[in-house]
């Protein structure tokens, strides 16, 4: 059985640009602290009304879907004179982040709350994937507590190597971000042909299976729908 499941086990390739940087990990192993740390319950005299958030699969997977890149070294973070950021690294040799030309990206907006500033991350180490399959690089997800947001792209079937990833840090940040810190999720998907379709019924349809949800003190939706994702 074990054979059987390594033979279709799908596999995502990387190598380190070097053996210093921190591997990418399954995202799984870095579920946040305040995620950890908040109660499954809190005390209501209704008990449907005292579950919390932490109840919720659909935001314990965004958690645990695919691999995560890390920060492969500390970045210093200070305001400098003109306005913009300066990144101070310990190893002068890397640059795994920095500040480009504006003219490359002249459309994209930043948003107020975030220094103005085009920077981006340098991808640490070289990524491979089985023959019709993606990968969708984003930001950490949920992880609106970091002082920086990743930006999203896509990537077929494709040797990627020394790839930049654009970010945005948060308008009055300036500090240290720590070597380790999730800059960025993987999660590979099949490519596939869709259309979408106006299906008559589908409403109502969902509308029972939502009131037997709400019948249900917890677990209705981790019995009937959920399923189990390994990413290792």
């Amino acid at each position: 059985m074990n054979f059987l499941k390594r033979k279709y086990e799908k596999k995502l390739k990387f190598e380190m640009q070097r053996p210093d940087f921190l591997d990418p990990v399954p995202s799984k192993t870095l579920i946040p602290k305040w995620f950890k740390d908040t109660p499954a319950r809190v005390y209501d005299p209704d008990p449907f009304k005292g579950i919390t958030g932490k109840a919720c699969l659909p935001f314990l997977d965004s958690f645990t879907t695919g691999y995560t890149i890390l920060l492969a070294a500390d970045i210093m973070v200070t305001p400098n004179a003109e306005g913009g950021l300066t990144f101070g690294q310990s190893d002068k040799s890397i640059h795994i982040i920095s500040t480009r030309d504006p003219k490359a990206m002249p459309l994209l907006p930043i948003p107020k709350e975030y220094d103005q500033g085009h920077h981006i991350w340098a991808t640490p180490c070289a990524l491979e994937l089985p023959p019709g399959y993606s990968m969708l690089f984003t930001h950490p997800l949920n992880r609106m507590d970091l002082p920086f947001t990743t930006l999203s792209g896509i990537i077929d079937d494709f040797k990627m190597s020394q790839g930049s990833l654009p970010v945005m840090i948060k308008k009055g940040f300036a500090g240290l971000i720590p070597a380790g810190t999730p800059i960025a999720q993987i999660i590979p998907f099949k490519r596939e042909d869709w259309v979408i379709k106006n299906e008559p019924g589908l409403l109502d349809e969902a509308q029972k299976y939502g009131q037997r949800a709400r019948n249900t003190l917890v677990g209705y939706y981790k019995h009937t729908f959920w399923k189990k994702k390994n990413y290792n």
